[in-house]
């Protein structure tokens, strides 16, 4: 919820510009290189602002402020495969949200807002 709240807050307040009756073209190119500069400082920096909000959110909350871990699945492995061959990098499961789910939205917001106002 604290990413998508950084998410949203932050195209809220472009797209209430672009919506109002009169636009100033060159300020508004200027508020969307902005929140484009925004996202990229996002990516490199928000991901552990927002863990660090979450928590103290859940601690406000008194829940246990950890990620559920899932079960490690285990292949079968046939009899002409060794050990060393094709293994499976595991990622802890903090590094497996920010790359499968934190990544991809500023990424995806990212990609969005250079190739609509291009």
């Amino acid at each position: 919820m604290v990413i998508w709240h950084d998410v949203l807050f932050s195209v809220n307040m472009v797209s209430q510009k672009l919506q109002e009756k009169m636009v100033c073209i060159d300020a508004t190119i200027k508020q969307i290189q902005g929140v484009i500069s925004y996202f990229q400082k996002y990516r490199d920096e928000g991901f552990q602002a927002s863990i660090e909000i979450a928590k103290a959110i859940a601690c406000d909350m008194d829940i246990e402020p950890e990620f559920p871990t899932k079960r490690q699945r285990k292949r079968k492995r046939h009899y002409d495969e060794t050990n060393d061959q094709d293994e499976e990098i595991q990622l802890s499961v903090m590094e497996s949200f920010r790359v499968t789910y934190f990544l991809v939205i500023v990424d995806n917001a990212i990609l969005s807002l250079t190739t609509r106002f291009d």
